[in-house]
């Protein structure tokens, strides 16, 4: 692509200059709570397919058939997100590092929001990251659940309700009412099941495990996780 460019040194005279096709960016200005941000768009539109398509949009005509100025264009007119000033800076750690050699040293309350808002605007190899770098991260089993069944992540609730059912300390009150009552009721029919055979000298298959309680959970967790694994694959 072509840019013709007034020549201000020589009247009359025009300067055609190529744009490069990898890295001629245009920008887009993003404003988040309080604050504007004005950054490469390409990011956006690469791992995201929500902003792809809203980028893509056709302009409306205005008057004359000029073309409107549209959200993003401009600090006057901003594209407007409706999420975490803190949350955004850490997603784009991640889309923009600003090191060299990129160091991703985000604390994992950051990669919980990177996961938050990936999950959000379906940034699929973003989220696979973040994902990565929280299994890696210190999380307890309540903390684990959670995210899970807020994030889709089975491999983490499948972690939690097992740290559960093995642990000795019994689960507390608040322990039950933050992974629900129910839940808490089909750890505690894997306990004592586990209790009896252990009691009788029964060390073999046991009748009740975290896949059967949880079936029905678990199967539709694992279908979420597959349709974003697939999704990233694409």
């Amino acid at each position: 692509m072509s840019e013709v460019v007034s020549n201000p040194n020589n009247a009359g005279s025009d300067v055609v200059h190529d744009r490069d096709a990898m890295y001629y960016l245009m920008p887009i200005t993003i404003k988040v709570e309080d604050t504007l941000f004005k950054l490469p768009r390409h990011s956006f539109m690469q791992h995201s397919p929500i902003f792809r398509d809203m980028f893509m949009v056709p302009q409306p005509a205005g008057v004359g058939g000029t073309t409107q100025p549209v959200d993003g264009s401009s600090d006057a007119q901003p594209l407007e997100l409706a999420v975490s000033k803190t949350d955004f800076r850490y997603l784009l750690e991640v889309l923009f590092p600003l090191d060299i050699p990129p160091s991703q040293n985000l604390p994992k309350e950051g990669w919980i929001a990177v996961l938050k808002l990936s999950n959000m605007w379906e940034m699929d190899k973003v989220r696979e990251l973040a994902i990565t770098k929280l299994t890696a991260c210190t999380m307890d089993s309540i903390e684990k659940i959670l995210l899970s069944r807020e994030y889709h992540v089975p491999a983490w609730l499948r972690s939690g309700y097992q740290e559960f059912v093995d642990r000795e300390a019994m689960l507390s009150d608040d322990d039950c009412q933050k992974i629900s009552y129910r839940s808490a009721t089909q750890i505690f029919r894997i306990r004592e099941d586990k209790l009896r055979r252990q009691y009788r000298g029964n060390y073999g298959t046991p009748a009740l495990t975290i896949e059967t309680e949880f079936k029905d959970e678990l199967a539709s967790e694992d279908a979420f996780f597959t349709s974003y694994s697939n999704r990233s694959m694409l």
